[in-house]
């Protein structure tokens, strides 16, 4: 297969060339403890929220500002840091990357005031730009097509394993306060893990870059930058500062400066320079309908988890640490699904990811009943847990489906853009979720800025209308794969007559 880009077809074989398979598969280990890493800073900082509040005496507008100052930079700096990847080497880029996170993790961890603490995040956020699409990259230039599936599963279960568990993993750090250090520990102990992983990487991660030298694209890298931070500071922001009305103007500023974006990229296809995103990846059918699907799945899944703690603790009245420990079947049957799914992949192709919605919705629909049926009364344990695993299988295994069908026909030399592209639309996915599910749920329950006077009865139909709208959602989405796996299969088969 080839992408037409002007001047030249960019070939996308992987290079017989590859390393060692024990090498590969340490080199695999290696960064995926650098993922769980980047990913977990963006969900453990949640639960130390009051800590550091109380510790450095930060007001609400700095304390709103430390989820953001990594979200928001690191959204920014992603699809560049894929695109240096190709340019300067894979192993390069990670191993910069792991040393500017682990760096600015310790500095968070010595911060004696907000403002410093908001400044290393957004340190620890370059650091984590610049490292985790070389983790994909690595994977697409490293192993063979049969082997990535399995490999893509693995980094789908550490991705989840974060996710789930990052707010129960800063919640027993906090709680066991070694040292005195309380808050500190949650950003202190990658400081250790970070050495370990530079000194692993630098042993079983071998270098990968494009095969010819080319230059950054500055202005690409502006233009997606402004766009994206036109769009996304309103959606992180907006619900809190009452949205003014410039930020609701950053949003159709967001889509002329993504319109431009695309215009310039096309222009410097033609010159034959290097674009920061080859407009040729969205002529692959694979790729486009895996974003897509990509951007809602990732939505829903936050806006799943977001509404679900408010009703385990809000609903029912759970505890905080209950409401964490809920959590873990989700998570342990996520790795289990996750480590199943590279054998469905082989199998089923890209009908495994609508085995993954149909038992998501299923499960979704399940709990709406339960949830309904129990009402502000703690529903049975076994039902309960029952729609749970479910759902969890069902995040799972969509996971590495997704990004298999995503990556599956990315050239070699476009491996780090595409991983960068990819990444931010999962960041734009869970940026999303939330607030657009805040819109269902705290319309019935009224206001978003104060939950103590609720009543219970009301967070429960907040929750069962929620959760209607997300089966309703993901049964659309099920509905659309037929259509995907023909346009896909279509497109595959014209190119191997």
């Amino acid at each position: 297969m080839s992408l037409n880009t002007g001047e030249e077809q960019i070939q996308s074989t992987v290079s017989d060339a590859l390393t060692p398979v024990s090498s590969r598969w340490l080199g695999l280990t290696v960064v995926l403890i650098a993922t769980f890493m980047a990913m977990l800073d963006g969900f453990i900082v949640n639960v130390a929220v009051p800590s550091i509040q109380s510790s450095l005496h930060a007001n609400p507008i700095e304390i709103e500002l430390i989820g953001a100052a990594y979200s928001l930079p690191y959204a920014l700096l992603v699809i560049t840091g894929g695109r240096l990847g190709d340019l300067f080497g894979v192993r390069r880029l990670f191993l910069l990357g792991m040393a500017i996170f682990t760096i600015f993790s310790a500095l968070c961890a010595l911060a004696p005031n907000p403002i410093l603490l908001l400044a290393a995040r957004v340190g620890q956020a370059l650091g984590g730009a610049l490292l985790y699409p070389q983790v994909l990259s690595f994977i697409q230039l490293s192993f063979q097509e049969q082997e990535r599936p399995r490999a893509l599963s693995m980094w789908g279960a550490v991705n989840g394993l974060a996710s789930i568990f990052g707010q129960l993993i800063g919640g027993s750090l906090i709680t066991a306060n070694v040292f005195g250090l309380g808050w500190r520990s949650i950003f202190l102990v990658n400081v250790p893990l970070g050495v370990i992983v530079l000194l692993g990487a630098w042993a079983f991660v071998f270098e990968r870059r494009a095969p010819r030298r080319v230059r950054l694209d500055l202005t690409g890298t502006l233009l997606v930058a402004v766009g994206i931070l036109l769009f996304l500071y309103p959606i992180v922001m907006g619900s809190n500062a009452g949205w003014p009305w410039w930020m609701v103007l950053c949003l159709p500023l967001a889509l002329l400066v993504f319109v431009g974006f695309g215009w310039f990229e096309r222009r410097a296809t033609i010159r034959g320079a290097t674009p920061l995103i080859n407009p040729a990846l969205f002529r692959l059918p694979s790729f486009v309908w895996g974003g897509l699907l990509a951007l809602v799945w990732c939505a829903s899944t936050a806006a799943f988890f977001f509404i679900l703690a408010l009703y385990l603790q809000r609903g029912i009245g759970f505890s905080a640490l209950v409401a964490g420990l809920t959590f873990t079947p989700i998570g342990v049957i996520f790795i289990m699904a996750a480590a199943l799914a590279s054998k469905l992949i082989i199998r089923l192709g890209s009908w495994t990811f609508a085995v993954a919605l149909g038992l998501t919705a299923a499960g979704t629909f399940g709990l709406l009943l339960v949830a309904n049926a129990s009402g502000k009364t703690p529903p049975a344990w076994g039902l309960l847990l029952f729609t749970l695993l479910l759902i969890g299988f069902g995040l799972g295994l969509g996971v590495p489906s997704l990004m298999t069908l995503s990556l599956r026909d990315i050239p070699t030399q476009e491996a780090g853009s595409a991983s960068g592209v990819m990444e931010t639309v999962i960041q734009l996915g869970f940026a999303l979720g939330t607030p657009l599910i805040g819109l269902v749920f705290f319309s019935v329950i009224g206001s978003s800025n104060d939950m103590t006077p609720v009543r219970a009865q009301d967070v429960v139909q907040a929750f069962t209308q929620s959760l209607l709208v997300l089966g309703i959602c993901l049964t659309i989405l099920l509905v659309l794969v037929p259509l995907m796996v023909r346009v896909v299969g279509r497109t595959m088969a014209s190119k191997s007559e």
